[in-house]
């Protein structure tokens, strides 16, 4: 008789352990990795604040404060990755350089005073503007605008589509 008991009890932890390894694969099947852009967002404020401080604070000259926001745009281009659209927009009004990765998707345009025109070109993009007092930008049919100040500028745009679901941060 206990030889039975000991069948069924091995048998069991037996359907036991092979459920359970079901379950921990349909659960390990399910996980996406996504880009948190929440702390994305949080770090590039940060960061913002701090570059924006150092070039105030050390009396650069104009070129050498657009060399050092060149220089932090590429580093986050590159840390967001190629496969998002990355756009930083930063100068002084009347002289502002829009730097960033476009995806081939996207559909970005700029506000010239008249009408919007198409970003054509997909990969690292550069390009001077003339603007003083507002910077409009447009991302398929949203339209973002950047209050330009005097004296330095400094903004970014990230626009990402996980899952068909499109998720934007600015600021």
């Amino acid at each position: 008789m206990e030889k039975k008991g000991q069948f069924y009890l091995v048998t069991i932890i037996i359907i036991i352990s092979i459920f359970m390894g079901f379950i921990t694969i349909v659960n390990s099947g399910k996980r996406v990795q996504t880009f948190d852009l929440k702390y994305l967002s949080d770090e590039l404020n940060i960061e913002k604040r701090y570059i924006l401080d150092y070039v105030s604070y050390n009396s650069l000259s104009d070129i050498e404060t657009g060399d050092i926001f060149l220089n932090f745009s590429k580093n986050y281009i590159n840390k967001i990755g190629v496969e998002k659209d990355s756009l930083f927009i930063f100068g002084k009004q009347g002289s502002i350089k829009l730097f960033g990765n476009k995806i081939e998707e996207t559909l970005i345009s700029v506000y010239n005073g008249t009408e919007y025109l198409e970003i054509t070109e997909s990969g690292i993009i550069e390009k001077d503007y003339t603007f003083i007092d507002e910077f409009k930008i447009k991302i398929e049919e949203n339209e973002y605008i950047f209050k330009l100040e005097k004296g330095q500028n400094f903004y970014y745009l990230v626009h990402h589509i996980i899952n068909s679901e499109r998720y934007i941060i600015y600021g």
